[in-house]
């Protein structure tokens, strides 16, 4: 244990200072109150081996850590504040065997402290910036010295706030209505021209507050019109509710970087940035802004609420190592590797374009249960994925996430598959004896985006027996051509879920299989931190319903035919292009890849999938699914008509998710409110297409629904999941069971998982 230096706070820092033991108490009751919900958030972002250890920077109160050390009980967190009396609020208060706390300078961390895994920077970068008089220099000093004490593959998160520009104006519509001039019982718009006055105390030789201009307001009386610039407006909203702790509050600045500056500042720290996003709290945004003030542009156009926190992640590599993976040229070299097929329906009148790559592709999903009864998966970390990152051809970023194309996902095997092939491949890949391979389980079949590509994808699940000490295993970089191919690793199945619920992992492959293998094994995943769903289920619904074993005995239907006249349609582009692997110092390699994109004028690469649901009279929930005719389905399993959620491929013009579920809610005649993001968006194929998909759970009406679709009980969907092609559908239903706390009662009674087997027989592909 280290012993505690004594510390000179700032006289600005002791601004903050809240007073006895017993105040203290009282500020982090009202602080705490979301801490358990905020840390399984934050805490997903983190995939560190069993053993690592956290530190976790201006830990306050302590509860932050000691939640993220009850939740990863196979970690060591150490709590470190400047504050002395923080700290003896913590240590008395939150005992654990894996966490400890210490007094520590967040910008200048004690190297006997450390070294440390990881580092979590949890709304304590700001502070860095507000109480060195708002110098960014600051904030880039700290992050340097962390980086320092890290050990090299271990990782920073940072879950603060984002700037928007202070340079681009935006009128803002707030509430008049007010019971008093104190601070307490003033109208928000009062508020707003106090802050103006006030803001940045800190430097007075600098100026304090900032410029605002009343205008009219065109929508209601009872509101006040202002016109600022989007910085300060977004900074207003963030704090407005924060009445009772203004006077502390009003003397930090939140957002130190735009989302710009953030992926430029910390590239140039020489850490690899693995993912950048701004973050929307779903409760904040419905309780704390939505109906309270609405922000516009300059033009008069409605603009979406500015994000409650934005998180990136940066992993200490190696000097020289590759930082990014990105598109750097088109090429004019021949497309030798994807093929473009045309199809007709039998009428003539539909044409389809499909991609395809040659050769089957299977996923492998490797997994171990440790003696406590904890699954773990093998999966590919790092692997370059340099199509996540092509240039975006009229496609917007609608959640601005960004990665820097080393991803984690499953492990592949191309060809024809067999147990007595993979046992010899994994062996290989793994440096293990290939008896350690022990068993088989056939896993699902699915199309990942069966609305572009012919690519019908199989899992199969493998039983090993890994050394205890596995962890990790670099595999050689020629495999992909770039300067790094990554690692194999050992990853705890719950931390890879929570992971993709906070879109970190954005490969929607092994979310699913994991999904499956908990299924088939009857485990639960942990809660679900994946967004709110709507607040609550109208339920005591009547409409006609139908069994899904009922819909796919229905005869199957062959309306496609390959057009061999190699007419080009509009619908897809075939791309080629030059894509390189940079260091901080150079360019590592280069690789040429091809990939498609949708090519319809003002169509984007961004999908909408929307699960329709709608709760019974008795109480049970049901899916509505279309049935449709595509011809990857008729293609790979010989018919054309599968049953397939309602999917939208987003025009251009929508720009933020926020404006898809607008979108959404006008195509399903709801309103907004009954329309959730169903977890974070994710990537149908890196290996083909930059297409991303955006999956939304629509709570309807079926009587009322301007399309009809045809309702089955989600119960079925779940426990009958091998039965289904659409992963767009297998994905939602599974995210949708798990969000709606419906996976202990649906697995009750569930079908018996499939055998295992240790033959070297083919396994036949359905």
């Amino acid at each position: 244990m280290v012993t505690d230096k004594p510390q000179t706070l700032s006289s600005a820092y002791n601004a903050q200072h809240r007073g006895a033991h017993g105040d203290y108490n009282r500020y982090f009751a009202d602080m705490d109150v979301t801490m358990k919900q905020k840390l399984a958030f934050i805490g997903a972002h983190f995939l560190l081996q069993p053993g690592a250890v956290i530190a976790d920077m201006g830990c306050g109160s302590g509860l932050g850590s000691y939640q993220l050390a009850l939740l990863n009980p196979h970690i060591q967190v150490v709590g470190i504040d400047i504050n002395p009396e923080m700290i003896a609020h913590a240590r008395g208060k939150y005992p654990l065997p894996n966490l400890r706390f210490e007094v520590g300078d967040v910008e200048n961390p004690d190297p006997t402290l450390g070294p440390f895994d990881g580092i979590l920077n949890s709304s304590v970068l700001h502070h860095v910036y507000t109480f060195t008089g708002y110098d960014k220099k600051h904030v880039v000093t700290c992050l340097e010295n962390q980086l320092k004490q890290i050990n090299t593959g271990g990782q920073i998160v940072i879950r603060d706030f984002m700037a928007w520009p202070d340079d681009r104006f935006c009128f803002i519509d707030l509430s008049a209505k007010g019971t008093g001039n104190d601070i307490q019982n003033m109208s928000d718009a009062d508020l707003l021209v106090k802050f103006s006055k006030e803001a940045k105390p800190l430097t007075p030789e600098k100026g304090t507050g900032f410029f605002i201009e009343e205008c009219d307001c065109p929508h209601a009386p009872e509101q006040r019109r202002f016109r600022l610039s989007m910085k300060w407006a977004a900074e207003f909203l963030l704090r407005k509710d924060y009445r009772d702790s203004w006077d502390v509050e009003v003397l930090e600045d939140y957002g130190f970087w735009t989302r710009e500056e953030y992926k430029k500042e910390l590239e140039a720290l020489g850490g690899r940035v693995l993912y950048t996003a701004p973050f929307w709290n779903s409760w904040i945004v419905e309780n704390r802004f939505r109906g309270k003030a609405q922000l516009y542009h300059e033009d008069g156009t409605p603009m979406d609420y500015p994000p409650t926190n934005f998180i990136a992640v940066i992993e200490k590599i190696n000097p020289g190592e590759s930082l990014r993976i990105e598109e750097k040229t088109t090429s004019d070299n021949p497309k030798n590797y994807l093929t473009i097929k045309n199809y007709t329906d039998d009428s003539g009148t539909i044409f389809y374009e499909m991609a395809e790559r040659s050769g089957a592709m299977d996923d492998i999903i490797p997994y171990t249960i440790d003696p406590d009864g904890q699954l773990y998966v093998l999966a590919k970390h790092g692997y370059p994925r340099p199509i996540v990152n092509t240039v975006p051809r009229q496609t917007p970023v609608l959640d601005q996430k960004n990665w820097s194309g080393h991803m984690i996902e499953a492990l592949g095997l191309h060809g024809t598959y067999t147990f007595k092939k993979c046992q010899q491949n994994f062996a290989d890949k793994l440096n293990i004896p290939k008896e350690s391979i022990v068993s088989d389980m056939q896993g699902l079949h699915y199309f990942p985006s069966p609305g572009i590509s012919n690519e019908h994808v199989h899992s199969h699940f493998i039983k090993v027996d890994l050394p205890t000490a596995f962890y990790s295993l670099e595999q050689d970089p020629r495999i992909s051509g770039f300067s790094t191919s990554g690692d194999i690793r050992r990853y705890r199945a719950q931390d890879l879920l929570r992971s993709a619920q906070v879109g970190v992992l954005s490969e929607v492959r092994l979310e699913l299989n994991i999904y499956r293998l908990m299924q088939t094994t009857g485990m639960t995943p942990d809660s679900w931190i994946g967004g709110e769903i709507f607040k609550c289920a109208k339920g005591n619904q009547h409409f006609p319903t139908q069994s899904l074993e009922n819909l796919l005995k229905q005869a199957p239907q062959k309306i496609f035919t390959q057009d061999m006249t190699n007419k080009k349609g509009s619908y897809l582009r075939h791309l080629r292009s030059i894509f390189a692997d940079r260091s901080a110092q150079k360019e590592n390699a280069h690789q040429e890849y091809e990939f498609v994109i949708p090519g319809l004028k003002g169509m984007s690469a961004n999908v909408a999938a929307v699960m329709p649901v709608a709760k019974s009279a008795d109480g049970e929930w049901y899916v509505g699914i279309e049935h449709r005719n595509l011809p990857s389905f008729q293609d790979k399993t010989e018919r054309s008509d599968q049953p397939v959620l309602p999917a939208y491929r987003l025009p251009v013009h929508i720009t933020s998710t926020e404006q898809a579920a607008l979108f959404i809610g006008h195509k399903m005649g709801v309103d907004r409110s009954s329309v959730s993001q169903l977890g974070e968006g994710y990537f149908s194929s890196t290996g083909l297409t930059p297409e991303r998909i955006f999956p939304f759970i629509v709570e309807v009406d079926p009587n009322q629904l301007k399309e009809p679709l045809t309702f089955v009980p989600l119960k079925e969907v779940f426990q009958n999941i091998e039965n289904l092609h659409d992963a767009h559908l297998m994905i939602s239903a599974m995210r949708g069971v798990h969000a709606l706390k419906q996976w202990e009662s649906y697995t009750k009674d569930q079908t018996p998982a499939p055998k295992t087997t240790t033959q070297n027989a083919l396994q036949k592909r359905p």
